[in-house]
């Protein structure tokens, strides 16, 4: 109520008195309960999306994926690389390196992963271990040469190219240096699992690098799972699909899964501080509110 109102009440024996009281009453209640349904709307939301997520997960790795497998280009662990250092016409010396990094980077995210999978199945893939990229100076010796060519405009990705009496082609495309870094490194990881015998999955989804996902970078368990066949099993030329015990899922590093949780924290704090700053000033609005309905009794 305003001082006016306040004034007439003090004058008049007017049965409005009540209603202001009311009033006053019923914005504290307006307010105490907007309080409420705003944390209950925050709880609610981040309900939902723990449960989409949650529900995403189960559909994606309920599903009975296949891929199809063949012969590596090494029948050997220790894959020997050379990196061909030629710039195409039309590309530049920055961005081969930079194409080079990409791939250096998927050798290095691959054996990360590796190392996670064996962790959380002992005893079943061990060889795995073994899988490691040795770098050759002599193309003659090499069992895949890393090179970048151009395709034509309107054109981008990369390929590899099978050879049966020498070593296999793997080229990225040079244009793929003006997309985002997670499409570069998810061409680089498909063509680089390519050479290890893995083809092409049969079902998609979202986190599939050996699929149309063009974001996804972290091979799968049915990646690794078609690896290990290809390897060690010598299991070729037809789709494999992994052992019920085993979920079709990403496998992330444990360092960078760590990262993103350490980011992840990081962010709610910052939402939780967000969320008490506002209910402190509710808080305020509140007491302000009490005070002045107590200066009001007090008047009356």
């Amino acid at each position: 109520p305003t001082v006016g109102h306040r004034t007439r009440l003090q004058r008049s024996n007017s049965p409005i008195l009540p209603i202001q009281r009311i009033h006053i009453h019923s914005q504290l209640k307006r307010i105490r309960s907007w309080r409420l349904e705003s944390v209950k709307k925050i709880l609610i939301i981040s309900l939902m999306l723990l449960v989409s997520s949650f529900a995403n997960t189960i559909n994606a790795t309920t599903e009975i994926a296949q891929i199809d497998v063949y012969k590596p280009a090494s029948s050997d662990p220790v894959i020997l690389v050379y990196w061909n250092y030629s710039i195409p016409e039309g590309c530049d010396r920055y961005k081969v390196l930079t194409l080079f990094q990409a791939l250096k980077e998927a050798q290095q995210i691959l054996k990360s992963s590796i190392y996670r999978f064996i962790s959380e199945h002992p005893n079943q893939f061990d060889e795995l271990a073994l899988l490691r990229f040795e770098n050759v100076s002599d193309p003659r010796k090499a069992e895949v040469i890393y090179g970048v060519y151009v395709l034509e405009e309107g054109r981008t990705g990369g390929a590899v190219t099978i050879y049966g009496d020498r070593a296999w082609e793997l080229h990225l495309d040079c244009k793929l240096t003006e997309m985002d870094y997670a499409i570069r490194l998810n061409v680089a990881m498909h063509e680089l699992l390519h050479t290890l015998g893995v083809g092409h999955v049969h079902e998609e989804a979202s986190f599939e690098v050996m699929g149309s996902a063009i974001e996804a970078y972290y091979p799968s368990t049915l990646d690794l799972f078609a690896i290990y066949q290809a390897m060690f099993e010598k299991k070729w030329n037809e789709p494999v699909t992994l052992p019920n015990t085993i979920r079709w899922e990403p496998v992330i590093p444990y360092d960078t899964e760590l990262q993103q949780l350490r980011e992840e924290n990081q962010k709610l704090r910052s939402d939780l501080s967000d969320v008490q700053v506002r209910l402190d000033r509710l808080n305020d609005v509140i007491n302000r509110l009490t005070n002045e309905n107590k200066a009001l009794k007090q008047q009356v």
